[in-house]
């Protein structure tokens, strides 16, 4: 079976993370063959066409043109959130399926235009939530859904950071409205989804930026949330903190059992049971059992353009697909507009209506 012809739209930042260290792993394996790049940044496309050994027809400074003359199966788009609109509609109608990096849009108005590109067109369209498929959220994942701790009751979310300075998150998040919330919070907000095992139902967030936050947009938020099943989560992620508690890929999370306290903290997940004799009535974080990690051949970035690649080859479909990532980005629509209005926000109301677009 030949390998999936992909254009990759954005090829500088993280896009060139894509290029050089997730994609050639499943080139590989004979899965990709990337056969086109565009990206408006001449030095990116100029080392991107270096790396790839590409002809200069097939490097292009216009997504338009590059839809309309790359000769792929799919795009891999990895540009800022408020082009992706634009450039999903442009692969999509150029017939091509899209793989496009997260969150789904900068705004409400633009996911609208994705899903209905989406309809418009047929596409599979799915989201990179590579988080909660790195091995650490993977094992996580599977212990919190095995069964083996009981009735899960809460979860608590905490992510803390000193990125204060501008552009130490990278020039275009400190120019953003709502960083926190439009640019990371969705990661968090599909881990935390994932692991209550059902839809959100209602979420209440307050956000702001210090004044010693060097940012347009606010940096801070805490927030909390429940669930379908009446699982809570708290969330808190912050950018403008005295120290880094946290890196930004690991966040802690201590999820609540009647039998059982699971945390999730630098990478390592522990276990501490409860003790019905009470002779051990405090434990402190660091002093559970380590719990052994999944193990299989990929995770993250290189699991997601797997499984997508599997997913157009008639597999199963993609656990980050546009339906599925609509529940994630509507909790973080949801958060926006209860900071804004400093009002709880039904999810489900936000969630009902992009299914509506959805629908032919």
């Amino acid at each position: 079976m030949r390998p999936l012809k992909m254009l990759q739209i954005g090829v500088g930042g993280y896009g060139a993370a894509w290029l050089r260290d997730f994609v050639p792993p499943v080139k590989a394996r004979g899965l990709v063959e990337t056969v086109a790049v565009c990206d408006i940044d001449g030095q990116a496309l100029g080392e991107a066409r270096d790396f790839l050994g590409l002809p200069e027809t097939q490097c292009f400074t216009d997504a338009a043109q590059a839809c309309r003359q790359a000769d792929a199966d799919f795009a891999l788009i990895s540009t800022p959130p408020w082009d992706h609109a634009d450039h999903v509609a442009m692969a999509a109608n150029a017939g091509m399926d899209v793989l496009c990096e997260k969150p789904i849009a900068a705004s409400i108005e633009d996911t609208a235009r994705i899903v209905r590109t989406a309809r418009e067109t047929g596409r599979r369209i799915a989201f990179t939530m590579t988080h909660r498929f790195d091995q650490a959220h993977s094992t996580l994942r599977r212990e919190v859904h095995s069964g083996q701790y009981g009735a899960l009751d809460y979860i608590a979310f905490r992510l803390t950071g000193e990125l204060r300075r501008f552009a130490s998150w990278g020039r275009f998040r400190h120019e953003m409205d709502d960083v926190m919330l439009v640019e990371a919070a969705i990661h968090h907000f599909d881990i935390l989804r994932d692991l209550a095992g059902a839809a959100p139902a209602s979420i209440f967030a307050t956000s702001w930026n210090p004044p010693w936050g060097e940012f347009a947009g606010d940096s801070q938020v805490l927030a909390i949330m429940r669930f379908g099943n009446d699982v809570r989560a708290s969330y808190e992620s912050t950018a403008c903190n005295a120290v880094s508690i946290n890196e930004y890929f690991k966040g802690t999370i201590r999820a609540e059992f009647d039998k059982a306290t699971l945390i999730l903290d630098g990478g390592r997940l522990e276990r501490m049971y409860y003790d019905p004799t009470g002779q051990e009535p405090v434990r402190r974080p660091g002093s559970g059992e380590t719990v052994e990690p999944v193990v299989q051949d990929s995770f993250g970035n290189v699991w997601i353009i797997e499984r997508f690649v599997q997913w157009l080859r008639g597999g199963e479909p993609m656990p980050t697909r546009l339906e599925e990532t609509l529940q994630s980005q509507a909790m973080v629509f949801a958060a926006l507009e209860s900071a804004r209005t400093g009002k709880q926000v039904d999810v489900r109301a936000i969630a009902d209506w992009f299914g509506h677009l959805a629908r032919p």
